[in-house]
């Protein structure tokens, strides 16, 4: 059931391609790293949705080392998805 305010943890990891356009439009104009979905930790019903992924996160520099790292993303009703934070793992 989910609950406004509330986490709700999803029965898999899996990444949708709903999820996948929400993490493509957050990232959208973000420069100096790749950031790849890697698993879906939850979603967070507020006025939108806040999404928590796990990323594999490649800055775009010569002999970068890959981090997994949680990416938080919020959604608004109407307006384009926000970057909100990335926490290497």
């Amino acid at each position: 059931m989910t609950k406004v305010g509330g986490w709700t943890i999803p029965e898999t990891p899996e990444i949708t391609e709903d999820v996948r356009k929400v993490l493509e439009e957050a990232v959208s104009g973000f420069v100096g790293s790749k950031i790849e979905p890697f698993a879906l930790l939850g979603t967070q019903i507020v006025a939108g949705v806040n999404y928590k992924l796990v990323c594999k996160v490649t800055p775009v520099i010569p002999d970068a080392e890959t981090k997994l790292s949680i990416v938080t993303i919020y959604k608004p009703l109407t307006e384009k998805a926000e970057l909100k934070d990335i926490t290497d793992i």
